[in-house]
């Protein structure tokens, strides 16, 4: 077989890897997305990786797919596996919050977002004409909101009822 020997992944991977001064050992590898917020990618055989991930697998096992492999040092590229923790989606969110790195998430909610469309008295008018049978549509035309919005705010998904 002509070209290069195969090498063990573990020696593929340590090449992609450089240590920075903050203790992150930073993937120079390809990366997701061009800039600082791109995941480092590491191919296995046909299988391709996010490299956090498999290092990852490769110390404590295999992870089922609704976990996801989340960093402390919040470094995309990081492939520290101290730095490394598995989450449910759900935690790995709440992290984000916890260290404010989720600036483009305004926490205002109802009458006091800055975006808002409706006011409570609307919602009120969108339940109402629900429960007397009116259509998701006409509702959504009505108010100016998406259908979708119609349908978050009747199942209560959005702008909850206090209880």
């Amino acid at each position: 077989m002509a070209g290069r020997k195969a090498m063990d992944p573990r020696d593929r991977f340590a090449e992609k890897c450089v240590t920075r001064a903050s203790g992150c050992v930073e993937w120079i590898g390809h990366v997701t997305r061009k800039g600082p917020l791109g995941y480092g990618v590491f191919s296995v055989g046909r299988k391709v990786w996010t490299a956090h991930r498999w290092l990852y697998e490769q110390v404590y096992g295999t992870q089922p797919a609704h976990i996801d492999i989340c960093h402390t040092c919040d470094n995309r590229k990081c492939v520290n596996i101290n730095h490394l923790f598995a989450g449910t989606r759900k935690e790995n969110m709440e992290d984000a919050m916890r260290k404010g790195r989720m600036s483009h998430v305004t926490r205002t909610k109802r009458e006091s977002h800055p975006m808002r469309k409706l006011t409570e008295g609307k919602v009120r008018d969108i339940r109402a004409l629900r429960a007397l049978g009116s259509t998701l549509k006409f509702i959504s035309t009505l108010h100016g909101v998406s259908i979708q919005q119609v349908h978050r705010i009747v199942t209560n998904q959005s702008w909850k009822e206090e209880s």
